[in-house]
Order: structure tokens, then sequence, then C-alpha cells
């Protein structure tokens, strides 16, 4: 609203009116004021070099205004935006606007307005938009059927219970995550590259005629199937978290990051995706995976399947590796120089070789079945080192046995060594109960060390004594 040419600035005849109304003869009235109630929009309007006085701001030199960026400025109200009948981007993000009434800005071709407390937004004069990003808002509805000229448009954590894109046709990239979708149509949107529509509702989606797709995060829905057989262009496909039984990846041979866990996957096969750097496909039923063709995973997550191998020989780029809770009888990670962070907890491996992963930072190897582990070799190990739960396990081969007891958690009350002399029973048996031999006599009573044969009593300084019967 601006003040007709009651308020104004400059030479008046002491009435409070204007002298001469339109000096620059542009239909405009000079020097008139448009109304700007919330101060903290007026501050920084005038922050931004435009005159401001009690009245609001001057309206001549905001009609020319094509863009305007007052986002953080702790705006509750934007009244007299409709003056601005020039802009073509507005960026209003990170205030706290209850509304937003753009219906007179028709030449907006940007409209960020997101993180907000938006409950209504009217686009529907704005036929110019090509990106609308009101993400992060209350809104229950949102209509942008008439924005045909969208290549963008983010609407995601709102209360969305509906969104019609079918007439826009020239989507490139739609977010539309955490609302209460609970059907979404594509199939005219031919353009997409990236689709964002997880945390939703949805029961089907349809991609097939999504070719153009390279990003496709569907995850915390509740599909059954999912076909991206035409989608050869896929770099990153996240599904996680719906009722998948199967997915069929073998077309995808561009993916680098396979995001599938939480599913009910009995099977995977992901031996033509060799450019896949991250593949996590736990919690699923699995019980086999071949990753041998996949040599630059760098993270890798399988736990909680069934396997009962796994080959990462090949695999010598990765950093992270996940198998605990599956059957495991053996791992090889001699080859994974690059692992600093290692779970194969609750498996069944009865040895595990770690000297070359001297990179680790984070090991997990508990409960298993292991009767020796050597970390001399993880000078990085922290406090996240668990080994507890191997029963036959009595001793840890460490670098610094004050070290490792300050360190690390010691649940079952493992001793720590720098030599557990795995390979000598009698001398790890020694060490292992921290006792020094003192005396050793022979069947007669006398003192005879160093014997080969015969009977033999041994006394130790913990008082403990032990028979033995030697035979060369």
């Amino acid at each position: 609203y601006a003040y007709g040419c009651d308020y104004c600035s400059g030479a008046t005849n002491g009435t409070g009116y204007i002298v001469e109304n339109d000096i620059n003869n542009n239909g405009i009235c000079d020097n008139a004021y448009t109304a700007i109630p919330d101060e903290n929009f007026k501050q920084a309007l005038n922050d931004l070099g435009f005159t401001t006085s009690i009245f609001g701001v001057l309206s001549d030199e905001i009609y020319e205004v094509e863009n305007l960026e007052i986002s953080y400025e702790n705006i509750y109200d934007l009244s007299g935006i409709e003056d601005f009948v020039n802009l073509e981007y507005l960026n209003c993000s990170n205030n706290n606007l209850t509304e937003l009434d753009a219906t007179n800005n028709t030449q907006l071709s940007y409209l960020n307005c997101y993180d907000n407390n938006l409950t209504e937004l009217d686009v529907t004069n704005n036929t110019q938009l090509s990106n609308l990003n009101c993400y992060g808002n209350s809104l229950t509805e949102l209509d942008v059927t008439n924005n045909t000229q969208l290549s963008y448009l983010s609407c995601s954590s709102n209360n969305l219970n509906e969104l019609d894109v079918t007439n826009n046709t020239q989507l490139t990239l739609l977010y539309c995550s955490s609302n209460n979708l609970n059907e979404l149509d594509v199939t005219n949107n031919t353009q997409l590259s990236s689709l964002s529509c997880s945390s939703n509702n949805l029961n089907e989606l349809d991609v097939t005629n999504n070719t153009q797709l390279s990003f496709l995060s569907c995850s915390s829905n509740n599909l059954n199937e999912l076909d991206v057989t035409n989608n050869m262009q896929l770099t990153d496909l996240q599904c996680q978290y719906n009722n998948l039984t199967e997915l069929d990846v073998t077309n995808n041979t561009q993916l680098t990051d396979l995001w599938s866990f939480n599913n009910s996957l009995t099977d995977l096969d992901v031996t033509n995706n060799t450019q896949l750097t991250l593949l996590y496909c736990h919690s699923n039923n699995l019980t086999e995976l071949d990753v041998n063709n996949n040599t630059q995973l760098g993270y890798f997550m399988c736990f909680n399947n069934n396997l009962t191998e796994l080959d990462v020989t090949n695999n010598t780029q990765l950093i992270v590796l996940n198998c605990n809770i599956n059957n495991l009888t053996e791992l090889d990670v001699t080859n994974n120089t690059q692992l600093e962070v290692f779970r194969c907890n609750y498996n069944n491996l009865t040895e595990l070789d770690v000297t070359n992963n001297t990179q680790l930072e984070f090991f997990w190897c508990y409960g298993n079945n292991l009767t020796e582990l050597d970390v001399s070799n993880n000078l990085l190990l922290s406090d996240d080192f668990a080994f507890y739960g191997n029963e036959a396990l009595n001793c840890v081969q460490v670098w610094d046995v004050d070290y490792a007891e300050a360190t690390f958690n010691n649940e079952d009350e493992i001793l720590f060594s720098t030599d557990c002399n795995y390979d000598n029973t009698d001398v790890f048996e020694n060490s292992l109960f921290s006792k020094n031999l003192i005396e050793e006599f022979n069947i007669y009573g006398q003192k005879y060390k160093n014997s080969n044969d015969g009977f033999k009593l041994y006394i130790y300084d913990d008082g403990s004594v032990e028979k033995k019967y030697l035979i060369k």
C-alpha cells in the first residue's frame, strides 16, 4: 500500500500534501511511501540502501527492483512486498513469516521462502516461476498447476497431503520428502534428473518414464516394488526402509551409491555395478553377496543378514566395513589396508588377522569364537574397540599394556600382553596367570632344572604347584 500523495518528503505547502504529485511524469506519485509495518523488514530495506521513514519505504525506489535478498532478518510480516511489482528474485527464507502474499509479484522467477512458518502459499499468479523453494514450513496444500515453467521445486518438510506436478513438464529437480503424500505421479516429468520423495506414505512409485534420473531417494515409504531398469543414468539410489523383496540394479551401471538397507531383499546382484563406492544393504534377508567386481567400494555395510561367506579381498579401497550379525566362519581382511572402521561382531569367526589394518580406529569383533587376537599393529585404536564375548580368548596382544588397560573396555578381564605366545601354550599359560617358575623338582624331590623327561614338580611364585610327566 502506497500512501497516495498524502505523506511525502520534499516541498510541501505546510499541510502535509505534496506540491507537485508527478514530477517525472511517469504516472508514479513522487516521494510517496509504501507502508512496511514490520520494523525488521524496514530495517533490512534500509540496510540495502532504500530510503525509509516512519511511513515505510520510498515507493519510487522499489518499483524497478528486480532482486531482493532479505533472509535471516527475523521478519514476521512481509506486507509491502506487493509494491515490488518488478521483482524477479526474492529470498525471504529463514524468517518468521506465517503468510506471504506474492500475487502481485507476477514477474517472479525465483522464490525462496523456506524455513518460515507459512501455513499457505498462493503462487497461482506467478506463472514465470522457474525455481520455488518452500521447504521447512507448515503448508498443507500447494497448487503449482499454473507454474508450467518450474524447473526446480523443493517443498519438503511440510504437511502436504497431495502434490500435482503433472503440468510441470520442465521439472528437473523435485524434492517433496517428509510430507504426508499417499501418491505421486511423475510420469509426465520426463526431464527429472533428481527426485526425492522419501518419508511419505507412498505405496507405489513409477519412474519408468524418468530416464534422465541420476538421483532417486524414495526411502521410508511403503513401497513393495521398485523398477529402475529404465533409469540407466542413476548414480545415487536411496530406497532404504521400504518393503522391497527384490531389486534389479543390473542395468544401473553408473551407480556409485546404493542404499537398500532395511527392506526384505533375499537377493542382490551388484556384479555389474563396478562404479559403486558406497553399498549399504544391511538388515535384509541376503544369504549371499558377491562384491568381487566392486573394486571401488569405500563404504560397505551388509550387517544383519544371513551371509555365510564374504570375500572382500578385491575391495582394497574399503574404509568402512560392517558385516556383523551374520553367519560368517571366516573373513580375510589382510588386503583391506585402508580400513578405519571394522565391525564383524556376532558371527562365528574363529580367527581374524588385522595386523595389516594399521589405519583401524574403530574395531568391534565381540561375540565370535576367537582364540587369538593381535592388535599390536593397530596403534590408532581407541576406546571404540570391543572384543568381549569370545569365550576361548584369554589374551589380547597389544603394543602397550598400560595404554590398553587405561583405554580399552575389558568386560571379560582378558589379559593384555605385548607377547601372548599363542604358539607356546606353556609360556602363554605362565603369562596368563602372571606367575613365574621359581623351583623345579624331580620325582626324588631333588632340584633338577632343564631335564627333558620324567616326573616333574613345578613351584611358582604365586604358591601354585604343577605336576607333569615329560616323555622324551
